[in-house]
């Protein structure tokens, strides 16, 4: 399946798609179509990025300004390097993601290996890195993104939607915890010092 069919067929045949991608070996076709989606959303970021700056008040353009200017980068650059750090996290956090993901979802019965959680995470998240950078559109694509990783996690590990749904909100959790009770607990020895 190309890139552009993929693309389609996940965002608007679902059911089918996931059916179609269970075939699919290992983790190197989602990925390199992981990517493809970073190279459209940083365009997309840098675009409607130095637009938006474009047409800031000049107070915020002028803060914007000096911060870039700060950290040795021109205005456009400063965007850039936003985005280009953006898409590395992105990238990042589909290992991580998907790493405790699949860890929850075999404690709720899931039958399918890693290679099929990490392709439910990423096709999954289509809609959010085609429009995050769309103003309002944006605002809605996470909804679509989770109802399109539920499905597919659903179709490709043969577990019901709902012990899909529990295995992400534990999964939520515990990332929560990994992530900021280190910060805290530093903040609480910082204060009981």
């Amino acid at each position: 399946m190309s890139f552009f069919d993929k693309l389609t067929s996940v965002l608007f045949r679902p059911g089918s798609f996931w059916l179609r991608i269970q075939t699919e070996r290992g983790i190197a076709p989602a990925l390199l179509y992981f990517v493809g989606l970073l190279v459209f959303f940083l365009i997309l970021y840098v675009g409607f990025g130095l637009l938006a700056l474009s047409t800031a008040s000049p107070e915020m353009m002028q803060d914007f300004t000096a911060n870039a200017a700060r950290m040795g980068f021109s205005t456009r650059n400063a965007v850039i390097a936003a985005g280009l750090l953006l898409a590395c996290l992105f990238l990042l956090g589909t290992f991580v993601n998907s790493a405790v993901m699949h860890w929850m979802l075999r404690l709720f019965g899931g039958q399918g290996g890693f290679s099929d959680t990490y392709k439910a995470y990423v096709y999954g998240a289509t809609p959010q890195l085609l429009f995050m950078a769309v103003p309002y559109i944006g605002l809605v694509s996470p909804i679509y993104m989770l109802y399109l990783q539920l499905t597919g996690m659903s179709v490709l590990h043969r577990v019901s939607v709902w012990r899909v749904l529990a295995a992400a909100i534990c999964s939520m959790l515990l990332l929560f915890v990994l992530l900021f009770a280190p910060l805290l607990l530093l903040r609480m020895l910082g204060s009981a010092a």
